[in-house]
């Protein structure tokens, strides 16, 4: 080798070690101030296609923008360490203007689910904080679903797990026929799982499971009955789903267009921001449990907070123990 061939690999070699240095730096000081940044990570289409390239690349430009974290401010109260709150900033949609014209995600239905932000909770450390997990889809819609045919329109899945990555992602299991479960090839075991609901005082009243939405990785998801399904109503306002897997909750989800996003824009300009009660059960599994999620522009940052806040101290009553297989 030439000594300039030489200098020239050293060199590379250096830079590699001083990016590594400063990665690992950046990582430090996010946990260190509580809000890690959630660096870039593997994408996942549901169902897999090759079909729509130009919506890959426009979700893997905006999953790898930087402004991406997690905040949980906590509090002391009562002798007990609870959350402030639980925010994610979630970087602009928008590039030029707030109409749905000058979105940077794909709007044009297409029948998938891009899941492509993973992050776990710091604040999940303490035992009696509900979530673990943290997931973020952008789900393209197609053809028209959900209650009175409401749901049509993309939109953001916000999924909040009870459990941690690794139960999700190897306990909740199964195989997929287009988005959802195919339960005869999943088998008869898992499918009991999927299908195994809480009992009714750990769901809200008037909350129902929505059979046909199985999904690998996630769990049934529980609509909630009182909530009035037009595509109006759903395109301005939170659709909150109650999670359930194997006979107990497994997430909290709140699901957003770019509709309710302009809507916080226009709030901001007021001071306010968009709030949604969050319906409570008659039981709780977890001590500490938000009743209202928020969506807030931050003009300063040209940023969005989706938060979870309000979260009460409640006693906790065990789930009953399921039949054995």
């Amino acid at each position: 080798m030439t000594r300039s061939k030489a200098a020239a690999v050293t060199g590379e070699v250096s830079d590699a070690f001083i990016a590594m240095r400063l990665l690992v730096l950046l990582a430090a000081v996010c946990i260190l101030a509580g809000s890690p940044v959630i660096l870039a990570q593997k994408i996942t289409l549901v169902p897999p296609t090759k079909k729509y390239p130009a919506s890959d690349k426009a979700i893997e430009k905006y999953a790898n923008r930087p402004e991406w974290r997690v905040e949980v401010p906590v509090r002391t109260e009562g002798g007990r360490m609870a959350p402030e709150l639980i925010r994610l900033i979630v970087p602009s949609p928008f590039a030029g203007g707030y109409s749905l014209g000058n979105s940077v995600l794909p709007v044009v239905p297409q029948s998938s689910i891009y899941r492509f932000k993973y992050e776990d909770i710091a604040a999940a450390t303490n035992p009696d904080f509900p979530f673990r997990y943290l997931e973020v889809d952008w789900n393209m819609e197609g053809q028209p679903r959900g209650p009175n045919n409401s749901f049509i329109t993309p939109h953001y899945d916000f999924h909040f797990y009870t459990k941690d990555k690794a139960f999700v992602e190897h306990r909740m299991d199964c195989v997929t026929k287009g988005k959802t479960c195919d339960s005869m090839k999943t088998g008869y075991d898992q499918m009991r799982n999927f299908l195994g609901l809480p009992p009714d005082p750990f769901v809200p009243a008037k909350y129902f499971p929505d059979n046909d939405s199985s999904i690998a990785a996630m769990g049934m998801h529980n609509l909630d009955g009182s909530f009035k399904y037009t595509v109006p109503n759903v395109n301005h306002n939170a659709v909150i789903i109650y999670g359930s897997f194997d006979g107990e909750l497994a997430f909290l989800e709140v699901s957003v267009t770019l509709y309710a996003f302009q809507d916080a824009v226009k709030l901001a300009k007021q001071g306010k921001k968009k709030s949604w009660p969050i319906r409570q059960p008659k039981n709780y599994a977890y001590p500490w449990w938000p009743t209202q999620a928020n969506l807030q522009y931050l003009p300063q940052t040209n940023t969005f907070a989706f938060e979870f806040t309000g979260f009460e101290f409640r006693q906790v009553e065990p789930y009953p123990q399921r039949t054995q297989k």
